[in-house]
């Protein structure tokens, strides 16, 4: 049934799931690729192929991890490149003396690995596939009837592309 192909399918992907990015990339190279591909979604079966793809990454917990180096310490406003004063009236003298600090820029910035969920969450991937889908009328259309009222999914082996689409945004919309 239509459970036993999805299952196939998901196997599948996690198989290539190192497709979805060639070679190493950071955390903000996934969130590019991510909001690049939701933002260029029209049709049913790529659609949906690409929502699966991103259903079995995030379900899958894939150990993947992607690079994002983030500082450790805060940096200090600046103006004409020195340090503004804190003029608080407490410890000025203290505050001022570390923020002089040649080191106070970047403390230490320490490379941190984030899973596709996070990189996920983060990325804006989710709101451009939603705007995709009302600026599209073949998604917009395949949402409509098959996702709107929530459907008893069919467990047939030959599925529409439009109902695979709906399936598929519905499920990725249940799993964040």
């Amino acid at each position: 049934g239509l459970a036993a192909r999805t299952q196939q399918l998901e196997d599948a992907f996690v198989q290539n799931v190192s497709g979805y990015i060639k070679g190493p990339c950071t955390a903000k190279d996934l969130q590019n690729k991510l909001e690049s591909d939701a933002s260029r979604l029209s049709r049913p079966a790529p659609a949906a192929d690409m929502l699966r793809r991103w259903l079995v990454l995030l379900r899958s917990g894939a150990h993947m991890r992607y690079s994002d180096p983030q500082p450790t310490a805060l940096e200090g406003p600046r103006s004409s490149g020195k340090p503004t004063p804190v003029n608080d009236g407490v410890c000025d003298e203290d505050v001022n003396a570390f923020i002089q600090a040649e080191s106070v820029q970047r403390v230490a910035e320490k490379p941190r690995g984030l899973t596709f969920h996070q990189v996920f969450i983060r990325s804006r991937a989710l709101e451009l596939a939603m705007d995709a889908c009302t600026r599209a009328p073949e998604l917009r259309a395949a949402l409509r009837e098959h996702a709107l009222p929530l459907p008893a999914w069919p467990e047939e082996e030959k599925v529409p592309p439009g109902l695979l689409f709906a399936r598929a945004f519905v499920d990725l919309l249940e799993a964040v």
